[in-house]
């Protein structure tokens, strides 16, 4: 049951991290503020890496399962920062991109060590 739920909130806070990069610059706030741009993207794809990695746990998967589905979410993080060169008023930056990846690699591995530890 917990798996589920787990599953479940990954698609949709993926779903929610697709539509709110999907949104044209002048229908977002502003956060010009020096580096708490680079904050939301670390805190949303931590978050998305905690589910997900919540989710392989329950499930009991390992090894390379584990790799893959770590390599497929770097991919999906790159990939959505790609689109958002298609979007008005949004461009691609590597700095988002380091940040979606730090995010993803910080949720993803303190997960496992804090539910290792439990």
């Amino acid at each position: 049951m917990k798996s589920r739920l787990y599953l479940l909130s990954s698609i949709l806070w993926l779903a929610l991290i697709w539509i709110s990069t999907s949104l044209p610059a002048d229908e977002i706030p502003n956060l010009r503020v020096i580096g708490l741009d680079k904050l939301a993207h670390w805190g949303v794809f931590l978050v998305w890496a905690v589910l997900v990695r919540n989710f392989a746990i329950e499930k009991a998967y390992g090894g390379i399962i584990l790799l893959l589905i770590l390599a497929l979410m770097l991919a999906i993080a790159a990939l959505n920062e790609y689109h958002q060169n298609y979007i008005p008023g949004r461009d691609v930056s590597i700095y988002d991109l380091a940040a979606n990846w730090a995010g993803l690699s910080m949720g993803w591995y303190g997960t496992g060590l804090w539910r290792r530890r439990r």
